[in-house]
């Protein structure tokens, strides 16, 4: 009686503002990068070893390759971290429900942090990487790398301001074609083609816009998922990380699997991204009922 006791009693922290938390993120990230650095290295290698780049510039393309990749780095990140961290949750027998709560406060800022990188950092980043890999393909063999600033402009992605920049643009310019076309009385003009065009484009600016906004949402439920089936999965570490593992490639590939059948383009991504959204709502409120009575179920068991 006195170890349940023990082991019921301990306080209730904030399980993602803890020291094991980091620990599992230091751990899991480690595997990430490597994962993601020896990729890059294995597809880009023949282009990138002939040629004479210092150590500095092969740990700054590393970097850019990482953040060029942080939006779906970060999902694997958070999610089998948070699982490991809440399979110590259920061991300590805390309350489930509790935690959560209190994580709101360490995954509310996190959110915003996630979403002014995708905002304003995140093309910045793709830009320098692009740019930076470019520039490496283009080396005769043997040549040094000296980085031109016009390869980085050509290459240059808008960010958050940038996209409503675009928007506001695209709008004069719809508005003064509307203005030439109703002089014009042959409705196949080549200026209702051209209004049609710069409308499509607009519309893919919104969807980026909207894209931007939804993805550290998305994020942070996948978040919420792996913290809730770590604590559901009452296995070994190693065996939950494969069982994870299993988990992850399934929802990858079945979201992979409605984009080529929905025909997602680059005017739509953020409907697809609010579907997964919609799913992933479901899917959380219903396992975390069944957290909330494992937990009571326990609780029984131990009296």
């Amino acid at each position: 009686m006195s170890k349940t006791s023990n082991r019921t009693s301990e306080p209730v922290s904030t399980p993602l503002a803890s020291f094991q938390c980091l620990k599992y993120l230091g751990i899991v990230s480690v595997v990430i990068i490597l994962y993601v650095v020896i990729m890059f290295y294995n597809q880009y290698g023949d282009d990138i070893f002939p040629n004479s780049l210092t150590v500095g510039q092969h740990i700054r393309l590393s970097l850019y390759c990482i953040g060029s990749e942080i939006s779906d780095l970060i999902v694997p990140l958070l999610f089998f971290s948070g699982a490991l961290l809440y399979r110590s949750v259920r061991l300590k027998g805390i309350n489930p429900i509790t935690a959560f709560k209190r994580d709101l406060l360490v995954i509310a800022p996190l959110g915003i942090a996630l979403w002014i990188y995708g905002a304003y950092y995140e093309s910045s980043v793709k830009t320098k990487f692009y740019g930076m890999l470019f520039e490496v393909q283009e080396l005769e063999l043997g040549e040094k790398l000296v980085q031109n600033p016009t390869t980085y402009e050509l290459m240059k992605a808008p960010n958050l301001n940038g996209l409503r920049e675009n928007i506001d643009t695209l709008n004069i310019q719809i508005k003064d074609a509307e203005d030439k076309l109703m002089g014009q009385l042959n409705s196949r003009s080549p200026m209702v083609s051209y209004i049609e065009e710069l409308q499509n484009q607009q519309r893919r600016y919104q969807d980026e816009i909207k894209f931007i906004h939804f993805t550290p949402l998305c994020v942070l439920l996948l978040l919420l998922l792996g913290m809730i089936l770590g604590y559901l999965i009452p296995l070994h570490i190693a065996a939950l990380t494969a069982t994870l593992i299993v988990i992850g490639y399934t929802w990858h590939y079945s979201m992979s699997f409605l984009e080529v059948s929905f025909d997602v383009d680059d005017s739509n991504r953020s409907s697809l991204l609010l579907s997964k959204i919609g799913v992933l709502l479901i899917v959380n409120a219903t396992l975390l009922i069944v957290a909330s009575k494992v937990y009571k179920r326990s609780k029984k068991e131990d009296l």
